[in-house]
């Protein structure tokens, strides 16, 4: 049975383990912490690791398993993590993967910089409250901003850990928001608030760190908000990737999840938490076009359909575009790597055939996607003309509609 590990510091992290528990396949998920091991499922073929990890640690767990692929989901900003484990992987040769977290769009007006240091020095040429959502790690750089002790509230993990850099920092009690995620936008507005809090101080975390809640909450209670810039990110996979890389190279199922939505009024402030978070997970988004326009966020692709048969057809073809685009992505770093290897073998004519294949099956695809968009599109918008119409005709007839 094959082996892999996974280094899961995030929410893409979690989801790769939760959907590996039960596969085929044995798993070992590695945290830095016992809280993070609560928020593991737990599974016959998964073993947890909750600890921190020298590379020296990592190399000898490497050598003991023997594991087929190492996974690095961990965060953007675990700058030296991910060096540790990249490195441990090149000294066992093992192969490694890095997970990567999208990157959000720079919402305007807001102060950016590149890492903690640059936001004190920028901190202390302001007035007014703060509230910092970069964690309890760094607090010890936050304490010299001026008046700390009056200006500065930190929202921070539930963890013995956390309180205790805050004690470090000297930040008081009534200072500090002990709390495990997600936010919505009204809990982040409900935090500024409380404190008055003219600054919002985020790392660029991605639409699955609760980025844009913090962008849209600051912008609601007037707060500028200060984004920490990622560190240089080596390159990676996206979760939607990186699973179809694991279910290709293990022989893994991966059925589609749908989940059925209700929006409310029709409105992302008016959905609940979970509503939320459904769209923030998925790969493709599939509605009417008003709704879909209310709720979508940027990455995934969209759909419009309302008739069941048209939304089975959008869900076939996104399915097959997503392994199309696998199938490319696949083939491309297997030919670099291995170019001297192709060239010495002659085979130069053979991976160009094979590679004009696979963007033709992309290519259709897409294309399959985007018939379906074309055909059902005017469909519905030509459906909610005639029901406006409709209604317009009945209020302008008033009580003789009814004689009708």
């Amino acid at each position: 049975m094959s082996k892999l590990c996974v280094f899961a510091g995030t929410t893409e992290g979690r989801a790769l383990v939760e959907f590996l528990a039960g596969q085929p396949v044995e798993v070992t998920a590695c945290v830095a912490t016992e809280y993070g091991e609560t928020l593991l499922p737990a599974a016959d073929n998964l073993t947890v690791s909750a600890k921190r990890m020298t590379r020296e640690e990592m190399r000898t767990m490497m050598e003991r398993e023997g594991f087929d692929l190492v996974v690095d989901a961990t965060h953007p900003y675990a700058a030296e993590v991910t060096e540790n484990i990249a490195g441990a992987c090149g000294d066992t040769g093992t192969e490694y993967l890095r997970l990567l977290r999208e990157e959000n769009t720079a919402p305007e007006g807001a102060v950016f910089v590149p890492d903690a240091g640059s936001a004190v020095d920028y901190l202390n040429t302001t007035r007014g409250n703060i509230l910092l959502t970069t964690g309890s790690k760094e607090l010890a750089r936050y304490a010299n901003i001026r008046d700390f002790g009056e200006r500065v509230y930190a929202r921070v993990l539930p963890m013995e850990e956390s309180l205790q850099l805050c004690r470090e920092a000297r930040l008081a009690p009534a200072h500090i928001f002990a709390m495990q995620g997600p936010f919505s936008v009204e809990m982040n507005v409900a935090m500024l608030k409380a404190v008055s809090a003219a600054y919002l101080v985020t790392k660029e975390s991605g639409s699955r760190g609760g980025f844009a809640e913090k962008v849209a909450a600051a912008r609601a209670a007037g707060a500028v908000l200060v984004v920490i810039g990622r560190p240089a990110q080596r390159k990676g996979s996206s979760l939607s990737d990186a699973l179809e890389l694991v279910c290709r190279r293990f022989g893994l199922n991966r059925q589609p999840r749908v989940a059925v939505v209700g929006i409310g009024p029709g409105s992302r402030a008016a959905m609940t938490g979970e509503a939320r978070a459904a769209i923030e997970k998925a790969d493709c988004v599939i509605g009417a076009k008003r709704m879909t326009e209310a709720v979508a966020r940027p990455g995934p692709a969209v759909f419009h359909a309302i008739d069941p048969e048209a939304i089975a057809a959008q869900i076939a073809a996104q399915r097959e575009h997503r392994r199309a685009i696998g199938r490319v992505n696949s083939h491309v770093p297997e030919t670099i790597r291995n170019i001297r290897t192709i060239h010495s073998l002659g085979k130069e004519q053979y991976m160009e055939d094979r590679y004009d294949t696979l963007i033709t099956d992309s290519f259709r695809a897409i294309n399959r996607a985007n018939v379906f968009d074309g055909i059902y599109s005017p469909i519905i918008l030509v459906t909610q003309a005639a029901v406006v119409a409709v209604i317009m005709v009945g209020a302008a007839l008033g009580p003789a509609w009814a004689d009708l």
